[in-house]
């Protein structure tokens, strides 16, 4: 009964039987605090009760700030009472997740054997693909740990263009950005105005002159086509490739007041 605070302690309880074992048990009203230890419930016979910390009160409360915990199968088990987890270490997942504290997880360990978990404070960052593409997974990431940055998204016809803050895509996120709260990140697409297909390979580009300037250098015959109706061109796109270009207008327009509007190198070009 009452309250107790645990710190720094090392409670190790044993059992070789059938019996049930645990290095705390709370079977009264009370509230209990776990700030730093060791917790280890050991069976050596075939009990499977085996907890560091057990409630049967429903008066019970019990916060866990650290510590490290281990139980034959998993570290804390209740019929009732209330657990709430904002820290320690854990060999077992169970139930781990059910009991964590507002924007506390469960996170994997490497290289803590035995403790393969730890409950921190973590917060999630989602990836919206808005509108275009598939959106990467979610990931959950430690108080002031960075995300790490997706792979680039793709879409036919379009541009990706990074990571926002906003839908509106204003303010681009940096992955070296510390995370503080729940995120969410959306991606930028710029519609194209053409594309390059060398192959099998499509690339597509927002300004015709970056097309233009790639076919150029193409290693083996390109296509140019033209995505979308173009206007206000003030110098010639030039192809100056020395292989056989294709530029497939695609029922678009291309207008401006350069002199020569489209300049193909001399050699065998529709």
């Amino acid at each position: 009964r009452g309250t107790a605070t645990l710190s720094n302690a090392t409670v190790t309880a044993t059992t070789t039987g059938t019996g049930n074992c645990y290095t705390l048990l709370s079977d009264k009203s009370g509230k209990f605090t776990i700030n730093s230890g060791t917790y280890s419930a050991v069976a050596t016979g075939s009990a499977t009760d085996v907890y560091a910390i057990y409630a049967s009160n429903a008066t019970v409360t019990a916060t866990v700030n650290g510590g490290r915990f281990s139980g034959k199968s998993k570290e804390m088990s209740k019929t009732a009472g209330t657990f709430t987890l904002k820290g320690g270490y854990y060999v077992h997942n169970t139930d781990l997740a059910a009991n964590c504290a507002a924007n506390y997880h469960v996170l994997p360990l490497t290289g803590e054997d035995p403790y393969l978990y730890e409950v921190a404070e973590a917060y999630t960052v989602t990836f919206n693909a808005n509108g275009h593409g598939t959106s990467p997974d979610a990931q959950v990431i430690k108080k002031d740990g960075t995300a790490t940055e997706p792979s680039a998204l793709s879409e036919t016809g379009y541009l990706f263009g990074g990571w926002y803050t906003e839908a509106g895509c204003t303010n681009a996120w940096s992955f070296a950005t510390a995370v503080t709260a729940n995120t969410t990140l959306y991606a930028k697409w710029t519609e194209a105005v053409a594309s390059v297909t060398v192959g099998s390979a499509t690339t597509y580009y927002a300004t015709l002159p970056e097309a233009f300037t790639f076919a150029s250098g193409a290693s083996s015959a390109p296509t140019i086509t033209i995505l979308n109706d173009v206007s206000g061109i003030t110098s010639a796109l030039i192809y100056s490739g020395t292989k056989n270009c294709t530029l497939d207008l695609n029922g678009h327009t291309v207008a401006g007041d350069a002199t020569h509007l489209i300049q193909m190198a001399p050699t065998t070009n529709t």
